[in-house]
């Protein structure tokens, strides 16, 4: 069966591997585009750095990468940069033939500039879900003549935009592609008077209302867009049950 194996990398190279006292936050970007992708057929495999050394790291992506990878896609901030382009030249230096994706907001900002980073081969700017559905169909079909899809950039060419999806249409999160135990842990931001408590972070919302001129909301002009009611409560009850 063809997987798509998605990274959350480390913010920087010192931040150390998990530690019980603290639980991290999900890597709810990847989390977003790995349970978009699996709706529509795809196994999904989910590797956040946060959590290992990086010799496990990189043993997690020697056995989950195989020659029935459509791509490897990587989500990072611009924090998260040198780690992501040391696990790509590490893949690209190790033979792997697996097309390597950025998307996040680094590469939202500064999509031609990313893209010519030698060891990535596609980035995906802007809202990411179907962008990556396109991507992965054309991988697998044999087709990888990308000069019509929209929202990617290639070795410094810009694609036109793709526009905003609804997000009321999209699937609900799965949260089973994560290994939980490690994201329910006790956590600074969960505490009550009597202590820790277990939760989950959900999206109900995207972009944002406000124009602050130091966030990346404002520099790609991006509305904010919730679920309808009725969607969120469906979200909240899914993930209870």
């Amino acid at each position: 069966m063809y997987n798509i194996v998605l990274i959350n990398p480390r913010l920087s190279s010192s931040r150390l591997p998990y530690n019980e006292k603290y639980a991290p936050r999900e890597p709810l970007s990847i989390l977003a585009i790995g349970s978009f992708l699996q709706s529509f057929g795809y196994k999904i495999v989910i590797i956040d750095t946060n959590l290992y050394h990086e010799d496990e790291v990189k043993e997690r992506l020697i056995s989950c990468v195989t020659d029935k990878t459509i791509f490897i896609g990587f989500s990072l901030m611009t924090a998260q940069v040198p780690h992501a382009m040391e696990l790509s030249k590490y893949l690209k230096g190790i033979g792997t033939k697996t097309p390597i994706v950025w998307g996040g907001i680094h590469p939202t900002l500064f999509p031609e500039q990313t893209s010519l980073d030698p060891y990535l081969d596609l980035v995906v700017f802007g809202p990411g879900e179907s962008t990556t559905l396109e991507i992965a169909r054309k991988i697998v079909s044999g087709d990888l003549d990308f000069n019509k899809t929209k929202g990617i950039a290639c070795k410094g060419k810009l694609h036109e935009p793709r526009e905003r999806e609804d997000i009321n249409t999209f699937s609900h999160f799965d949260y089973d592609l994560l290994d939980l135990k490690y994201y329910l842990g006790p956590s600074p931001h969960y505490l009550l008077s009597e202590g820790p408590i277990i939760a989950l972070n959900l999206l109900s919302s995207r972009g944002c209302p406000w124009r602050c001129s130091f966030c990346i909301n404002y520099a790609i002009k991006n509305q904010w867009r919730a679920l309808t009611p009725d969607r969120f409560l469906d979200e909240l009850e899914y993930q209870k049950n």
